[in-house]
């Protein structure tokens, strides 16, 4: 054969294009979880998952599918552009990957002297929660929102550092009954606990000894106002629960 037919003969078979940066973006989203579970959310074979992990390009309709299974921005996913995922202002589940994504919000919770009050603004980020964790405390999901913790004062309990997770429906105090809140308190915010004794709201610490208590009689309570019950705090895994 000539070595112009054979030249011909190459450049008439198709070369794979290998696209390295949504390959890398897709083991990035998929992390830990199995290449079986991604396909079978995302409605397709393991086999092509397994392709685009190698470089492979999907259609515009995998595009799609595999974004929404792993719970990341169609754009991001196929160019590499803006976030990852959406900072959505309510959290949401994510049922295929069994996790509920809770935003953070770029507010510091004050766990001693309160921190002053940032404007809350979109979520700065997420935080992934079990599924099964949130389900088991009843918890409704579209309340859960995230904040950071400074300060000791709610140690051994909360944290210097941990995520506070609020619900933020729960913004009454009960007649009855003692809990932790994220509060303003004289335009700061904090995590404190709070109870009802007599007519004055006791606010209180877990670490009493360093932080004693302080009372909010009735024409004062217009300082106080609650903006969500504390319902579990976070490092890395589930620590602190409030039932």
């Amino acid at each position: 054969m000539s070595e112009s037919a054979t030249a011909a003969r190459g450049r008439g078979r198709p070369r794979a294009v290998v696209d390295e940066g949504l390959r890398d973006r897709l083991r990035l989203a998929i992390g830990a979880r199995s290449v079986n579970s991604v396909a079978k959310a995302a409605g397709i074979g393991e086999g092509l998952l397994r392709g685009y992990l190698q470089g492979m390009q999907p259609g515009g309709d995998k595009l799609v599918r595999l974004a929404t299974a792993l719970g990341v921005r169609l754009q991001w996913l196929a160019t590499g552009e803006g976030a990852q995922t959406a900072s959505s202002p309510f959290a949401t589940a994510l049922p295929s990957a069994d996790l509920v994504r809770v935003p953070l919000y770029p507010v510091e919770l004050g766990a001693g002297p309160g921190r002053t009050v940032w404007p809350a603004g979109e979520p700065v980020g997420h935080f992934d929660l079990p599924l099964a964790t949130v389900r088991a405390a009843h918890q409704q999901i579209s309340a859960l929102a995230g904040f950071h913790v400074r300060g000791r004062s709610m140690e051994p309990e909360i944290r210097d550092g941990d995520i506070a997770i609020l619900d933020l429906t729960r913004t009454v105090l009960p007649p009855h009954g003692r809990a932790i809140y994220g509060i303003r308190l004289d335009g700061e915010l904090c995590l404190k606990r709070l109870a009802w004794i007599d007519d004055d709201i006791e606010i209180s610490s877990v670490n009493a000894a360093d932080f004693p208590p302080m009372r909010l009689s009735a024409p004062d309570a217009e300082r106080l106002a609650i903006l969500g019950r504390f319902w579990a705090a976070f490092d890395s895994r589930p620590r602190t629960v409030q039932q």
